[in-house]
């Protein structure tokens, strides 16, 4: 985007995993999900949606990642 880099990333899980892991792939996925995306509307901005995202992790004893951005060099340029 006019010269913007950003990361996309996915999970997989590989074999068993715990309980706990199990939720915090689930909590992540469903903070995406439709309830958060109807944020993503002409006349909103991203902080809308990052609102709603944070709000949901954090009902649910979790916390996002500050700090991230996307860049004009990719990780390995910089």
């Amino acid at each position: 985007m006019d010269g913007y880099y950003g990361d996309s990333a996915v999970t997989v899980p590989v074999g068993k995993i715990s309980p706990e892991l199990q939720k915090l792939l689930d909590v992540t996925r469903e903070s995406l999900g439709p309830r958060r995306s109807t944020k993503m509307r002409p006349g909103n901005r991203l902080g809308d949606v990052g609102h709603a995202v944070q709000s949901w992790v954090e009902q649910h004893g979790y916390s996002v990642v500050r700090g991230v951005r996307g860049a004009r060099h990719r990780h390995e340029d910089a």
